[in-house]
């Protein structure tokens, strides 16, 4: 009898039919059982696993002829195709079932029934989320624009937008449930797009249009007419701050140079006056001594000072990013780096943020960065997941993203992203 090398040889080289049938006589008993196990007894998809499996067999019968013996090849690609095709069946049930339910949800007294519960709630879910999955959400939802044009408002490619107005209703759904209001995404949507936006009384653009105008007119006279009266007042306010602030200015530096001194003599620091109280306020901006005297602050300060002042430049990125201004974020953050290197948060921020610019593989850099400084930044993991996502290395976004689920079981954002990634097959 010729064994499996040699007869996958034959079929490879002369597509020897009767090599090729003697391999599936041979092993077909193991695969069918072994395909009727995984698809929970189901016959008719253990058969078409089986066919699957030696249909994959026949194509890459010249690479696996190399083998000694196909039995282990065999079993992993029962394996892999049968839990393809339970997959591909669970899929196919989830979205008859959800376009069932939309149906029913399309029905009037449904879509009325399920506003009713939403509506007063609806707002204040819609502020929690952060500003520009809320743009996505209005854009597309609300507005009912394309894709390409949430893209565009957004600076992301249709793709991306598409990705992030799922998610945003995703989250939508999630801090709904919390608040007893449970629905699939779709639904969500579904509703919010039939009864979130109502038309306004026929007759009221065309008061709101004069009312506004005429209050910009009346509002622009008066100003004008206040500037005018005010200017020399002004011109006196404006020289008394200047001189206050350089006056403050000369007393905080005197302070802050009285007290290195100090430190650096080894004496006790001045106890410092009223104004050096206004300096340390939160409400004031730190004064720092100039470089030629930092030589006289003793390292351990002088890193402290560094990281508060990174905090701040990392914080003023927040603040940008959150207001939809990311070329101006990345240079806070790219402060905060500069001062404090091992900063894996601003890493993230960062990669966001390039991310969002269009800026995917600078972004990838900076999540690799912080997930070399902090391996467990579960966060870190699922934003390069999606970064490499989105240039098409699916493949390494599976691993970062399964990465982080192990981080983070209950990282629901992920499970989501793990979703699109296409299962590996033998």
């Amino acid at each position: 009898m010729n064994d499996d090398a040699e007869l996958l040889r034959r079929y490879a080289q002369d597509r020897s039919e009767e090599a090729f049938a003697e391999l599936v006589r041979r092993h077909l008993n193991l695969v069918y059982a072994a395909a009727l196990r995984l698809v929970n007894g189901d016959a008719h998809r253990a058969q078409d696993v089986a066919q699957q499996v030696f249909t994959d067999l026949a194509r890459k019968a010249a690479a696996l002829s190399r083998h000694t013996s196909l039995t282990g090849w065999l079993y992993t690609s029962t394996r892999y195709a049968a839990a393809k095709a339970v997959r591909t069946e669970q899929r196919r049930q989830k979205h008859e079932q959800e376009a069932q339910s939309m149906q029913d949800l399309l029905e009037p007294s449904a879509l009325e029934a399920g506003w009713e519960r939403l509506r007063p709630v609806l707002d204040d879910v819609m502020g929690e989320l952060d500003a520009r999955d809320r743009e996505a959400v209005l854009l597309r939802v609300f507005e009912s624009r394309p894709f390409a044009d949430v893209g565009a408002a957004l600076r992301l490619t249709e793709d991306a937008a598409r990705m992030r107005v799922e998610r945003a209703l995703e989250r939508m759904r999630l801090r709904l449930a919390r608040r007893g209001f449970t629905s699939t995404s779709a639904a969500l949507a579904a509703i919010l797009a039939n009864r979130a936006v109502a038309a306004a009384p026929a007759g009221l653009p065309a008061a709101v249009t004069g009312a506004a105008l005429s209050g910009a007119a009346a509002g622009a006279g008066a100003l004008a007419l206040l500037t005018a009266m005010n200017i020399p007042k002004l011109c006196l306010i404006i020289a008394g701050a200047a001189a206050l602030a350089g006056v403050t200015g000369v007393v905080l530096q005197h302070e802050a140079n009285t007290r290195l001194s100090a430190e650096s003599a080894g004496l006790p620091a001045q106890q410092p006056g009223s104004s050096a109280t206004a300096r340390n306020d939160p409400g004031n901006t730190l004064v720092y001594p100039a470089p030629s005297n930092a030589a006289n602050i003793p390292n351990q300060e002088a890193a402290g000072l560094k990281s508060d002042e990174a905090e701040a430049h990392y914080k003023a990125g927040n603040a940008l990013a959150e207001a939809g201004r990311d070329p101006e974020a990345v240079r806070e953050y790219q402060q905060a780096l500069r001062l404090k290197p091992d900063y894996p948060e601003a890493d993230v921020a960062m990669g966001n943020s390039l991310a969002r610019l269009g800026r995917v593989p600078e972004a990838i850099a900076h999540f690799r960065n912080a997930i070399q400084l902090r391996p467990d930044y579960a966060e870190a993991h699922n934003n390069l997941g999606v970064a490499l996502l989105q240039l098409g290395r699916r493949l390494e976004a599976a691993a970062q993203f399964q990465e982080a689920l192990r981080i983070n079981p209950d990282y629901e954002e992920v499970r989501n992203n793990l979703t699109r990634v296409k299962p590996i097959e033998p």
